[in-house]
């Protein structure tokens, strides 16, 4: 792939479901949930990598590079916002910090959709017709401002901000590379399935 882009991890999320910081997991030996999607980026060949809010200090201990979320506590949304603002790439892969079987070959697929669709503002990955704007890569220079606005207006939804943008379904990717773990269950099931195939 010749188009640069940055690459970023949502690490600011609260993990009540998990009721422990969810990017800290570890899993696959001694890499963090957080650290994985990191990895993965890098291979897909990002320009920067790093994560956006959660503990920046536990992060960094990994090798994962980490900015404060400039609005904490406010969601995803804000995590994106903030993404967009840290990057010097206009595309901007950000994924979600809890998908433990996450290849290259996920901001692969989004960089190279986008790429070929000029008209798009955001490419996202979407199963069965339900959209993961978490797992998205997007045109800062057209996006910014728009999510910047619906922000300010109270919107907190990436989903609901992506109707206010020209988006591309990206679906032709294996539904298990963006699988994630919200859980302890999840995280048991996924355990069990790893140990299992082993």
């Amino acid at each position: 792939m010749n188009e640069a882009f940055a690459g970023v991890v949502l690490t600011g999320g609260s993990s009540r479901r998990m009721g422990r910081d969810k990017a800290l997991i570890t899993v696959s030996g001694s890499r963090p949930l957080a650290g994985l999607v990191r990895d993965a980026l890098v291979l897909s060949g990002a320009t920067d990598v790093f994560s956006v809010g959660g503990d920046a200090e536990a992060l960094n201990s990994f090798g994962v590079r980490s900015v404060p979320d400039r609005f904490p506590g406010e969601g995803p949304l804000g995590g994106i916002i903030t993404a967009l603002n840290e990057s010097a790439e206009d595309l901007v892969v950000v994924l979600a910090c809890d998908t433990p079987e996450i290849t290259a070959d996920v901001p692969d697929a989004l960089v190279r959709a986008i790429a070929a669709d000029p008209s798009a503002d955001v490419a996202v990955i979407t199963i069965e017709g339900r959209r993961h704007p978490l797992n998205a890569v997007w045109r800062r220079d057209r996006c910014l401002a728009v999510l910047e606005d619906l922000f300010e207006q109270g919107e907190r939804a990436p989903r609901v901000a992506l109707s206010a943008l020209n988006v591309l379904d990206v679906t032709d990717i294996d539904p298990g590379l963006v699988g994630d773990v919200d859980s302890p269950e999840d995280l048991d099931r996924y355990s069990e399935a790893t140990e299992g195939s082993h």
